[in-house]
C-alpha cells in the first residue's frame, strides 16, 4: 500500500488524460493506458502516439518515473513530437529525465517491454525501432539523423543525412551509449558503457559489442535475464 501511495503521489493525473485523449481512440483512452510523471514537460504534440496492442490496461505505458539516486527534479521529461509517428506495441517505460524527439517524418517503434532508462535522448528525424524486451541503462543517445547534409565536392553527391535504426530484441545498453544512423543490431547483444555504434553489426545472437567504435569482443555472452528483477 505503501508504494502504490507513493508511486499515485507521483501521477500527473489532468496531464496523463490530456495526452491520451489527444492522441489515443477514446475507447483506449479512457483507460489512461499512458501515464505521465510529474514534471513531464509536453513541448509539442503534434503528429500521432497509437498503442497497437489486443488490450490496453491503465499504465502500461509509464513515462518519467523510473530515476536513479544522482538525478534531482531538475531533470525533465521531454517529448516533443513534431509531425512524427510514435508507436508502442505493448507495455514500455521511459525514464526520467528522457527527451522523445520526433520529427515530421519520424517513426519511433518500442516493442514490449522496452525500458529506457533516464536522462537518455532519443531523436528520430527517420525510422527508429527498439525489439521486445530491450534495456537501457542511463544517459543513452539515439539519433537517426545527422541534421545537415554533406556534399561531395568532386561529384557534387549529397548525403542522405539520415538512415533508420535497429536495435534487437532483449538487447542490454550500458550507460553512456551513443548509438548513430544506420545502426542495427542483433538479438541478445550487450553493448558495453560508452560504446559508439555507427553501422549494421552483422553478429549472430549474443554478442558484446564495446569501444568507440565498437567492435565485437565475445560472441558468448548474454544478460543473466534469470535474475533480472522487474
Amino acid at each position: 500500500m505503501n508504494y502504490f501511495l507513493h508511486f499515485s503521489f507521483k501521477v500527473a493525473y489532468l496531464k496523463s488524460l490530456y495526452f491520451n485523449l489527444h492522441y489515443l481512440p477514446l475507447k483506449q483512452a479512457i483507460r489512461c493506458p499512458i501515464i505521465l510523471a510529474r514534471g513531464v514537460k509536453l513541448l509539442t504534440l503534434k503528429g500521432q502516439v497509437q498503442i497497437k496492442s489486443t488490450g490496453v490496461s491503465y499504465g502500461m505505458i509509464k513515462i518519467g518515473f523510473k530515476h536513479y539516486g544522482f538525478q534531482t527534479k531538475k531533470d525533465k521529461t521531454i517529448i516533443e513530437n513534431n509531425g512524427g509517428q510514435l508507436i508502442f506495441n505493448s507495455r514500455a517505460e521511459i525514464g526520467q529525465g528522457t527527451a522523445i524527439i520526433l520529427g515530421k517524418s519520424g517513426s519511433l517503434y518500442l516493442n514490449r517491454g522496452v525500458c529506457i532508462g533516464g536522462n537518455s535522448k532519443i531523436i528520430c528525424y527517420d525510422h527508429i525501432t527498439i525489439g521486445a524486451n530491450s534495456r537501457f541503462a542511463w544517459d543513452i543517445a539515439l539519433i537517426d539523423t545527422d541534421f545537415h547534409k554533406t556534399i561531395n565536392l568532386l561529384t557534387k553527391e549529397l548525403s542522405e543525412g539520415k538512415a533508420p535504426i535497429v536495435i534487437g530484441e532483449n538487447n542490454w545498453i550500458g550507460f553512456g551509449t551513443t548509438i548513430l544512423k544506420g545502426t542495427s543490431t542483433p538479438d541478445f547483444c550487450v553493448i558495453a558503457a560508452k560504446s559508439l555504434l555507427l553501422k549494421k553489426y552483422e553478429y549472430g545472437d549474443h554478442c558484446l559489442l564495446a569501444g568507440h567504435p565498437a567492435v565485437m569482443k565475445n560472441e558468448r555472452i548474454s544478460r543473466d535475464f534469470s535474475s533480472f528483477v522487474e
